[in-house]
């Protein structure tokens, strides 16, 4: 979207415009924020759909599995029937039959037994394939459930969003700053989750759908070792497709959200600790500020965001958080350290910048959004200290 260039200064600058420039500057940003909801509505219905119609594919190969073991299993009562009848009769040729009748007994009966055992390895095989199957169908109901809940979700945000066009009040030039930042925050972290779908369960979905053709090719080719193989594959991406999906659940909605500021935040960590296996260590001092519900959860990404980079990037085993109210100043401190890598705190965000990469810019814009104050100390080799200070008062 393109701004009108008096208007654009005067927003990114953060200085004192009229309010008819603010009024401008705002609607600008609610179409923004419109046009991205829009978008993200369009990805996630995108995989909506494409989940739909996986699912709809998988609805045809079990009705066919359905009709197909059914059949194999009338071919197996038929063999069995024949193979006790054998068995009958090679026990009567045994007693009183010639040599060559005893002989074509015993072919007859071992070449049904083949065959039946043949038919029951054929249904097992079905069977497996069936019930895994519809695993992958369980799953792909509640991607299914869960996108049609997101869109449902951004569609009542996109109706406030109108409302707030229509309504059009005019607002200082620090929510006007605070608006923008909440959109950069909206668009990096709407590139970022199409990127992880993308890359990561949508990639593994397909791939599952590949190695179900091979598998069915291979059930054609009477190959039922090989077709185990890839039914066993299946079974090993689609529980990598899920593990996936439930680390993005934990990136944006961590545990600790609906608890106090305290409690939540030693939610986290000890979630943290226990997934990433580093050492995570919380320190309190004095009671746990009242906060609103979407302050906290903004705190708790900012938490979250500083120990995964620390213990992802920076290869930290051990990650401390210290908090601490000071009534006199009105304000909470939090002090993040770890022990992991370090970096050139300037060169990072540049580079973070070009590749479009902005988990520590992100962090420091959620701080700012809330009127507090981040900063960052680092060095290569020797860790990282992040201090955060916020008023206890909101707005």
């Amino acid at each position: 979207m393109r701004y009108n260039s008096s208007v654009k200064r005067s927003c990114e600058g953060g200085s004192v415009v009229d309010k008819a420039g603010l009024e401008q500057c705002l609607q600008e940003v609610l179409v923004h924020v419109d046009e991205s909801l829009q978008y993200s509505i369009e990805k996630v219905s995108w995989v909506q759909e494409e989940s739909f119609s996986r699912y709809q594919a998988i609805l045809k190969t079990l009705d066919a599995l359905k009709h197909e073991i059914e059949d194999v299993i009338q071919s197996h009562s038929r063999i069995d029937r024949l193979w006790r009848q054998s068995r009958q009769r090679l026990l009567r040729e045994s007693r009183e039959g010639s040599q060559d009748s005893q002989r074509d007994a015993y072919d007859e009966a071992e070449q049904l037994m083949f065959q039946k055992g043949r038919v029951e390895e054929r249904e097992k095989m079905l069977s497996q394939r069936r019930n895994d199957l519809q695993r992958e169908q369980r799953h792909l109901e509640k991607i299914m459930q869960t996108s049609k809940e997101m869109v449902e979700k951004m569609q009542v945000a996109l109706e406030l969003i109108h409302a707030e066009k229509e309504r059009s009040a005019a607002h200082s030039s620090r929510d006007a700053e605070v608006i923008h930042s909440a959109l950069r925050l909206f668009e990096r972290e709407q590139a970022w989750l199409c990127r992880e779908l993308h890359d990561g369960p949508i990639q593994e979905m397909v791939a599952t759908m590949l190695m179900t053709e091979l598998a069915e090719k291979l059930f054609e080719k009477d190959n039922p070792r090989g077709a185990l193989k890839e039914v066993q594959g299946i079974r090993g991406a689609l529980e990598g497709c899920l593990g996936g999906l439930r680390s993005l659940l934990w990136r944006f909605r961590p545990g600790g959200v609906g608890e106090s500021l305290r409690e939540g935040l030693s939610l986290i960590m000890r979630q943290a600790e226990k997934r990433y296996g580093a050492l995570c260590s919380l320190h309190w001092e004095g009671p746990s500020p009242s906060f609103s519900a979407e302050r906290t959860a903004n705190l708790f990404r900012v938490v979250q965001e500083a120990m995964l980079n620390a213990v992802i990037k920076g290869k930290a085993r051990n990650f401390s958080l210290k908090g601490s109210v000071c009534e006199k100043d009105n304000r909470l401190n939090l002090t993040l350290e770890d022990d992991g890598t370090g970096f050139d705190v300037s060169l990072a965000k540049q580079k973070a910048r070009d590749r479009g990469s902005y988990g520590l810019i992100n962090m420091e814009e959620r701080v700012r959004i809330d009127g507090g104050s981040f900063f960052v100390e680092s060095v290569p080799g020797k860790g990282t200290r992040i201090e955060i200070m916020l008023p206890l008062q909101e707005g």
